[in-house]
């Protein structure tokens, strides 16, 4: 390791395992944080980055005429919807009978709220999150 980061008091064993593991490889876990942090590259994002109206950040996937962003490609995008369908149904299985208000809340509630689980809102189960991670 370079001399700075051994004059750091760290444990360059944990930091050297974090840099060793594949997670960075992994697509889904990059979107995720790409998404949890606001910088997605959809085109709403892409609009709001560069001063364009919102009128310009149309959804190209589904050419339906919505705001290309979270809230559409998520729940209603055309273009997405075969792996929306699978997701939703590992969501559904992730959240298991452990916690039936959870999953009712998440099969009933409204989009934004349903981003927002995806995304990996807490249930207030820390087991049951991890499940839903995984399964998005």
């Amino acid at each position: 390791f370079p001399l700075e980061m051994q004059s750091l008091d760290l444990d360059l064993s944990k930091v050297s395992f974090f840099l060793s593991t594949p997670w960075q490889d992994n697509a889904g876990t990059l979107l995720k944080f790409k998404a949890r942090t606001g910088v997605h590259g959809t085109a709403s994002h892409i609009a709001r980055i560069h001063c364009l109206p919102t009128v310009d950040a149309c959804c190209c996937l589904c050419c339906s005429g919505a705001v290309e962003d979270l809230h559409h490609l998520l729940p209603h995008c055309r273009h997405t919807a075969v792996h929306r369908d699978v997701m939703m149904r590992k969501v559904g299985i992730a959240q298991g009978s452990s916690n039936p208000q959870n999953r009712m809340a998440f099969e009933d509630g409204n989009d934004r709220h349903k981003v927002k689980v995806l995304l990996g809102m807490p249930s207030g189960s820390k087991l049951e999150d991890a499940r839903i991670d995984r399964a998005v």
